[in-house]
């Protein structure tokens, strides 16, 4: 009997030592997976804050082929993309933002894409800008090119004045002095922009080249003047494409437009959040593309 006992013993040892290392077993694999969808991201652009959202919801996955698609389809359903119908039915719109972030270029493809729909006599433009150097001439030069009305103000007054004179259009596009977020001529720029009265609508535009941090920091700066909307420029132009489509989805702050290139009125269009999120994907597919580059063969052709 004594015998016996032990030989239980040492079979009920062995059973628990299996069952064991079977429960460990997906455990190890699924910490596996949850690295490996985190790094991916992270190659990708995103935000380290944005990264573990998406891994702790879809980390529990055993094989990262189930994972990272789902991971696509995740990010794709929180890209905030606004409802935007400024080029069907107009309005004011004030577009603000930065320094050199396109500004004027844009206002110039609002109008273009505007006219075609609805024609040339139902805009026209105004231009806040009065520190950066040749700013009237150039949305001047847009004004004569696309043959709509363009005004200059000064201040508040000025800018209402114009506004006034304008009823009769059915879009009035605003563009405003580009200015750093720490900029203190932000409060004056705001200032002008700010009539309770008049149903401006405030879109902040952000390049897609802006780091993370940075475009955290702009969207907090110009939130006083509760813009509606982003129009993201420079989309073709970015290195990561992931980074601020990270802020925007942070900060909530839905996209009416993205702009891709210098031309009027071709590049610029609404926003598709699957086709964002996989213009973001590819880059982390060329850095994988380069990790299987053979170093040496690379070097021959170079030089051969």
């Amino acid at each position: 009997m004594e015998e016996m006992r032990k030989e239980m013993k040492d079979m009920r040892a062995l059973l628990d030592a299996k069952l064991s290392s079977i429960a460990q077993f997906p455990q190890a694999n699924e910490q596996t997976v949850r690295q490996e969808l985190f790094d991916r991201l992270a190659d990708c652009g995103f935000s380290r804050t944005l990264s573990n959202k998406i891994t702790n919801r879809l980390g529990s996955h055993r094989q990262i082929e189930i994972a990272w698609p789902k991971a696509q389809e995740m990010l794709a359903r929180v890209v905030p993309v606004a409802e935007d119908d400024l080029l069907e039915h107009g309005g004011i719109a004030a577009l603000v933002g930065s320094t050199g972030v396109g500004k004027t270029t844009t206002v110039a493809k609002l109008a273009a894409q505007f006219i075609l729909k609805h024609g040339t006599r139902q805009i026209a433009l105004i231009t806040t800008d009065n520190y950066r150097i040749g700013a009237h001439e150039q949305i001047s030069t847009y004004g004569k090119i696309l043959d709509v009305p363009v005004r200059i103000a000064g201040d508040a007054d000025e800018l209402r004045q114009h506004i006034d004179s304008f009823s009769d259009k059915r879009l009035i596009l605003i563009d405003t002095a580009g200015m750093s977020q720490r900029d203190m001529r932000l409060a004056e720029q705001l200032k002008t922009l700010q009539h309770g009265d008049l149903p401006i609508q405030s879109y902040l535009v952000m390049s897609a080249t802006t780091q993370y941090k940075a475009a955290l920091e702009i969207m907090d700066a110009f939130r006083v003047l509760e813009p509606q909307a982003t129009i993201l420029t420079k989309f073709d132009e970015a290195a990561s494409k992931a980074t601020a489509i990270s802020a925007l989805i942070e900060r909530r702050l839905p996209i009416s437009f993205v702009t891709d290139g210098q031309q009027v009125p071709e590049d610029i269009y609404r926003p598709d959040a699957d086709a964002l999120i996989q213009q973001c994907m590819l880059m982390e597919n060329d850095d994988q593309d380069l990790d299987v580059m053979n170093y040496d063969n690379w070097l021959a052709e170079v030089h051969a």
